[in-house]
């Protein structure tokens, strides 16, 4: 697909009076895997109501003829809007005031993540000189994490009857699984590698090349298809199963996530 997209996105949002509109994640990078989803934010600046947000995305998806994922800067989740307007494109905005607000917005996100004191120890720790993009996603998969090892706690008598815990089980096992596939994707991107057309194969690649270790292999190849299944098989998730993997694979899943991250931190300029 040519870049025509950005245009219809741009399109889009001045048909709507946006604020502004910012591509961000792998896309914005350019280390967009063969499934990876369009992330972008935008800033309405008035109310929109469930119906309306409804119309727009499904405009913004058309343009992008994939997945989309959308974020409401209105909504203010700090995280969330520092990790798009830190290292996302300004695609669009409306002028000069459009881009004041777009730079107050990102101002104010770096003032309350950095009065999160468990980021800043992530920071003097593991992330001295971390790309933000790469720590913002990183940051969130091991917020999922810490929620994932909560519901492993649950024994399966109890997690099988509670629908709002498997679904916080699904959602959270998504994001760690998407943060894990496209720092897969960033790297071998980087190294040039010659890598198929499907996550299996970027996996494949990585372990070939002594990234990944051959004990995580098997997990890590699964990862692709568990979160296809998560997205698009609906009808097909075994809660079983994902309970098993929340007791047995969540140490592995955490170890596969910080060698995927330091290899892109060292490759990130």
């Amino acid at each position: 697909m040519g870049r025509g997209w950005l245009e219809c996105l741009a399109r889009v949002a001045s048909r709507w009076r946006l604020s502004y509109l910012v591509l961000f994640g792998s896309h914005a990078r350019g280390y967009a895997g063969p499934h990876s989803d369009y992330d972008v934010a935008v800033k309405a600046g008035r109310k929109l109501g469930f119906r309306e947000r409804g119309l727009l995305y499904t405009e913004l998806e058309e343009c992008v003829r994939g997945r989309l994922d959308l974020l409401f800067i209105d909504d203010w989740d700090p995280i969330a809007v520092w990790e798009a307007l830190s290292s996302g494109r300004l695609v669009y905005h409306c002028g000069v005031p459009c881009i004041r607000e777009y730079y107050d917005d990102l101002a104010r996100a770096i003032d309350e993540v950095a009065d999160l004191e468990y980021l800043l120890e992530l920071f003097r720790r593991e992330a001295k000189r971390a790309s933000p993009g790469i720590i913002a996603r990183v940051t969130r998969a091991r917020r999922s994490l810490n929620r994932l090892r909560r519901l492993a706690s649950m024994p399966w008598r109890e997690y099988s009857v509670d629908e709002d815990a498997q679904a916080l089980a699904e959602r959270h096992l998504h994001i760690l699984l998407e943060s894990i596939l496209d720092l897969a994707a960033f790297i071998a991107a980087r190294r040039g590698l010659a890598w198929a057309s499907t996550y299996r194969g970027i996996i494949k690649a990585l372990v070939a090349n002594g990234i990944v270790p051959a004990e995580l292999r098997d997990l890590a190849q699964s990862a692709a298809g568990m979160r296809n299944i998560l997205v698009h098989g609906y009808a097909e998730v075994r809660h079983d199963v994902i309970h098993e993997v929340l007791r047995r694979d969540l140490d592995k899943l955490e170890r596969l996530l910080i060698i995927l991250w330091r290899e892109a931190e060292a490759l990130d300029p």
